[in-house]
C-alpha cells in the first residue's frame, strides 16, 4: 500500500469523526493518542500474555488475533477515550473498563464499564465516538465524548 493510499485512509477515518462530531455539536472532550507499534510489541513480547490479559479484555483480544497492529491501535484507542473521561488510568479506570470493539463491517465503537461508563454518565457523556487508524510505524486514535442534548 502506498504512501497516498494510507494518508487517504487516515484523512477519510479523520473526516468521518469530525463530520460526526460536528452533526451532534454536543462535543464536551477530544482525546487522541498516538503508540509506537514495534515499541510497543517488543514490551508486550517482553511481559507476555500477563500484560494482554491486563490491558485487554477477551473481545478485544479475539478480535487482535496476536497482531500488534490491531493491539496498539486498540490500546491507543482506550488512552484516547481515558482522556475523553479526564481520568486517565490513575482515576480510577481500569484498561478493561474501556473496551474497543468493532462493528460486523470493522467499523470500531466504544463500550464502557464500571468506573468508565459512571465517569461518562456524570459528565453527560451519551456515547464516545472513535477512530483508530494505525500506518507505518504508528497507531493513531482519535475519540469524541458527545453529550446528551442539552447538556454542557
Amino acid at each position: 500500500m502506498s504512501t497516498v493510499t494510507k494518508t487517504t485512509e487516515l484523512e477519510r477515518s479523520t473526516l468521518s469523526l469530525a463530520h460526526e462530531v460536528i452533526l451532534h455539536r454536543n462535543t464536551s472532550q477530544i482525546g487522541v493518542d498516538v503508540v509506537e507499534i514495534d515499541r510497543f510489541a517488543r514490551q508486550l513480547n517482553t511481559v507476555g500474555e500477563r500484560l494482554a490479559t491486563r490491558w485487554f479484555t477477551l473481545a478485544e483480544r479475539e478480535f487482535c488475533a496476536g497482531e500488534p497492529d490491531r493491539l496498539a491501535v486498540t490500546l491507543a484507542g482506550k488512552e484516547a477515550v481515558a482522556k475523553v473521561l479526564r481520568t486517565g488510568f490513575r482515576g480510577g479506570v481500569r484498561w478493561t473498563q474501556i473496551e474497543i470493539l468493532r462493528e460486523s463491517a470493522g467499523a470500531p465503537y466504544v463500550k464502557l464499564h464500571g468506573d468508565a461508563a459512571q465517569r461518562a454518565s456524570l459528565m453527560a457523556i451519551e456515547r464516545i465516538a472513535i477512530s483508530l487508524c494505525h500506518e507505518g510505524p504508528y497507531a493513531v486514535a482519535v475519540a469524541a465524548g458527545l453529550q446528551r442534548a442539552g447538556s454542557q
